[in-house]
């Protein structure tokens, strides 16, 4: 039970899940079954072994539980792997396997055949193998001796070293304290942890952490060109003056509700200019917003709620605001602690700008969930000077500016809209917001993107495959315009290049450049 809780909770960190499964053998000779251990035959079989393993849990309590579930079990140690995967329904259970093999060797039966006969054994070893990636093999004694087997073809050196090292660390931490969290244990070793260090050190991008914040840089991005059109929706044009204006009304509305440094404000806001001006009204006061999209499904809605706990909640309309749950995630009060576009007063007080507090470098700007390992929405929150590093270390490669144009094509609870919405606003830009139903339709969205004379355009690579079907479809077509791209970004998921073969056939080294940046939400972008 130790190593398999050991080999278990090293699996759920290495992973990032709270559930592992993995194999290991069993004699299939039960105790209870008389004269077992004389039967000649191979009774051998292999049975999937499933830990529960959260961060939080004590080793102790994962390893008794192991245990107990083991011990439900043994009634049913006969029945085959492939029996169970078909009652299982879900294909391959394990990829790696454990095996403790104590089988024991009669030393006293080999000495006195040894006097008998004359014989000398000099050894009494076997060779196995399995077709796992991999394998632990442990021997018990009085040292206990472990053998991690892996395939070549899967795995190279330095990755087989890594589980070994992770397996041995849990056994350590068992032994030293098996009170602690199994997400306390410290999976490398001290060598590990200082090359780590300096590999990081090393890769690290040239130049000093930002300072100030984002509403620093739109103000300075503002102060600019005032009168410059900074965000499109449809027939309207909102100059970088009357975004900053609006914002600062939001930021006003918020401010009297409780938004400040410290805190979450929740948005549920259809795309729109209205959202942007949200989003920069609530980064204003010093809060960070929780972006969840009008369409979310109530309980995750709620979830996200429950987990961030906003001091207050702005939606679109009155109508949408009462089919929310409370901003503590409570479905049984609808509506509660929410405002909405209507209550954001036709002028600030006095028709004064929004004085924002000092916001640290450190503080939140947003907090975005991903869906987690566990199927439950996980947030990730991101602080202000990682999207001001990203688009600083960024900004050499890319050069955006103000002559450029923009999409807000992806929702702003997906993090590549952090990068469109910014990348715009921070550099003097123009952001185009693409209505959903033009999202979904690439002759649509293919359309909008020669109208409005789009330079930067961020996809994921399955989006851009569609789109692209469009464009090489339609170039040359009369009454089609030329394109303006300049750079194509990939992100959200990977990029096959062979898909991309009839674009470089097409405009080969001449069309926009292509970018993967791909990205995960925990990096900002």
């Amino acid at each position: 039970t130790v190593h398999q809780t050991a080999w278990g909770v090293a699996l759920a960190r290495l992973t990032g899940r709270a559930d592992v499964a993995f194999g290991t053998t069993v004699s299939g000779r039960p105790a209870d079954l008389d004269g077992a251990e004389s039967m000649i035959g191979l009774f051998i079989n292999t049975l999937p072994v499933v830990v529960h393993a959260p961060p939080r849990a004590p080793l102790a309590d994962i390893a008794t539980a192991l245990q107990a579930g083991r011990t439900e079990l043994l009634g049913h140690e006969h029945l085959g792997l492939p029996h169970i995967q078909q009652l299982a329904g879900i294909g391959k259970l394990f990829d790696t396997l454990l095996v403790v093999e104590n089988f024991g060797v009669d030393s006293q039966g080999l000495a006195d055949a040894q006097a008998a006969g004359g014989l000398t054994v000099r050894s009494v070893r076997g060779e196995d193998a399995t077709h796992y990636p991999v394998t632990v093999v442990v021997h018990p004694g009085p040292e206990t001796r472990i053998a991690l087997r892996y395939r070549p073809d899967l795995l190279d050196p330095e990755q087989a070293r890594t589980l070994g090292t992770a397996y041995v660390r849990v056994l350590e931490a068992l032994a030293a304290d098996p009170t602690a969290p199994a997400g306390a244990v410290e999976l490398l070793t001290a060598q590990d942890r200082r090359r780590v260090l300096e590999d990081g050190e090393a890769l690290a991008p040239e130049g000093e952490v930002p300072n100030g914040s984002i509403p620093d840089r739109f103000a300075a991005a503002v102060a600019l060109n005032p009168a410059a059109t900074a965000v499109t929706d449809g027939d309207r044009a909102f100059s970088y003056r009357e975004l900053d204006a609006l914002s600062d009304r939001i930021a006003h509305l918020l401010d009297a509700h409780g938004a400040g440094p410290g805190t979450f404000v929740a948005l549920s806001v259809e795309p729109s200019a209205e959202q942007i001006a949200a989003i920069l009204g609530v980064l204003k006061t010093g809060a960070a917003y929780l972006p969840l999209p009008a369409d979310a499904p109530a309980d995750r809605v709620g979830l996200q709620l429950a987990s961030a706990r906003p001091v207050v909640g702005l939606a679109t309309s009155s109508a949408h605001r009462d089919s929310l749950p409370a901003t503590d995630g409570s479905a049984d009060r609808p509506g509660a602690g929410w405002l909405t576009l209507d209550d954001i007063p036709a002028a600030a007080p006095g028709d004064a700008p929004y004085t924002a507090p000092g916001i640290s470098p450190h503080a939140a700007a947003y907090v975005i969930h991903t869906s987690g390992s566990t199927g439950r929405p996980k947030g990730v929150v991101v602080e202000h000077r990682n999207v001001l590093r990203l688009l600083d270390t960024t900004d050499d490669d890319f050069g955006f500016g103000p002559d450029d144009v923009w999409t807000l094509f992806h929702s702003y609870a997906f993090d590549f809209s952090v990068w469109e919405i910014f990348g715009a606003l921070l550099y003097g830009g123009r952001l185009v917001v693409v209505p959903r139903t033009t999202t979904r339709a690439p002759e649509e969205f293919a359309a909008l993107l020669r109208r409005e004379r789009v330079t930067v355009l961020n996809q994921t690579p399955s989006a851009f495959h569609q789109l692209a079907d469009v464009l090489l479809g339609q170039e040359g077509a009369a009454g089609e315009g030329e394109l303006a791209l300049r750079t194509v970004v990939f992100g959200g998921e990977a990029l096959d290049p062979a898909r991309l073969t009839g674009w470089f056939e097409r405009y080969g080294g001449g069309g926009p450049e292509l970018v993967n940046m791909y990205g995960i939400t925990e990096t900002t972008v």
